[in-house]
C-alpha cells in the first residue's frame, strides 16, 4: 500500500510512504485477521507518520 501527497500548484510530491504486510501461518485454529483489517492497520501506521511531526495547536 501507497499513499503520496502532492503539491497541486508545483505538481511536486510533498509527502510519500508505503508499507507492506505479509500474512503466513499455519491455520492449525479457526481465528484468522480478515485482510481488511491487516489494510486498515497499515494505513493507520501510514497516517500517524504523516501527522507524527504535525504542531499541536
Amino acid at each position: 500500500m501507497s499513499l503520496q501527497l502532492w503539491d497541486t500548484r508545483t505538481g511536486e510530491i510533498v509527502w510519500e510512504s508505503s508499507g507492506e504486510a505479509t500474512l503466513a501461518g499455519e491455520d492449525v485454529r479457526e481465528f484468522r485477521i480478515p485482510f481488511d483489517e491487516i489494510a486498515r492497520r497499515l494505513w493507520a501506521h501510514m497516517l500517524d507518520d504523516l501527522f507524527k511531526d504535525v504542531p499541536v495547536e
